[in-house]
């Protein structure tokens, strides 16, 4: 209610174009990268985004999806979310996982879950930004939501290279006391994030959960694509749609 009295009285303006009703005005919307269909860990083309068949093995996660690109709107909007504390980015960025995804895409799933905060990022902001998500995305497609995840380090992962990452990150969860007496076997469960880099926290989240049987996918609003993907991408394009 309180949102919505500030919305009314301080309308947000376009993050990319600044006129004013909406934090996306639907055309600015429309400049939103869709992630290109490749694997998360070779980066090669395929026909669905997530892991291909070599690379799944060690992932941890038995599938991964990204909505968007990570690059200068979807930038802006997960700041305005984390930094700026604007309720209304959540909001979008769960609308906009959404409409990506379809009303289909929740069918091969039983539950949704979320990547905790540390209590550093807690107390900083109040909330965390991906449960607020994920509370949205269980509304929006009918499926239930549950905490399943304790965040045992505060590490920050910012600026870190992948190999550095992937070292912080391990041992970084625990499966909560309420989750622990819950029946999860064979459970097919949809793990949130907001932004995807190395790829190291929903896998390090997926091996805690592996022990207790579910079976683990993720979800993240952008991927932030290494550098030269692109390029990559953009070439192959171009030789697929040759004549």
């Amino acid at each position: 209610m309180l949102s919505d009295i500030i919305t009314w009285l301080f309308p947000d303006s376009c993050l990319s174009c600044n006129s004013e009703g909406q934090l996306l005005c639907l055309d600015c919307r429309d400049r939103l990268n869709p992630h290109p269909e490749i694997c998360f860990g070779c980066k090669k083309t395929q026909s669905t985004s997530g892991y291909c068949q070599n690379c799944q093995t060690n992932s941890g996660l038995f599938s991964l999806k990204a909505c968007y690109q990570f690059d200068n709107l979807a930038k802006q909007l997960v700041y305005e979310a984390k930094y700026q504390l604007n309720p209304n980015a959540p909001k979008l960025i769960s609308q906009l996982i959404l409409e990506s995804l379809g009303s289909t895409f929740w069918q091969d799933f039983d539950l949704i879950s979320f990547i905790p905060s540390s209590r550093q990022k807690l107390r900083l902001r109040g909330s965390n930004i991906v449960k607020t998500v994920a509370r949205n995305l269980s509304i929006g497609s009918g499926l239930p939501i549950i905490a399943l995840l304790n965040r045992t380090n505060n590490h920050e992962l910012v600026g870190l290279s992948r190999a550095d990452r992937v070292k912080t990150i391990i041992g970084s969860f625990e499966l909560n006391t309420k989750a622990k007496s819950l029946d999860l076997a064979e459970v097919r469960l949809l793990l949130i994030d907001d932004v995807l880099t190395s790829g190291a926290t929903l896998q390090e989240a997926a091996k805690t959960l592996s022990g207790y049987d579910l079976q683990v996918s993720g979800l993240v609003f952008a991927h932030k694509l290494e550098p030269g993907t692109e390029s990559l991408i953009a070439g192959t394009n171009l030789i697929l749609n040759l004549p």
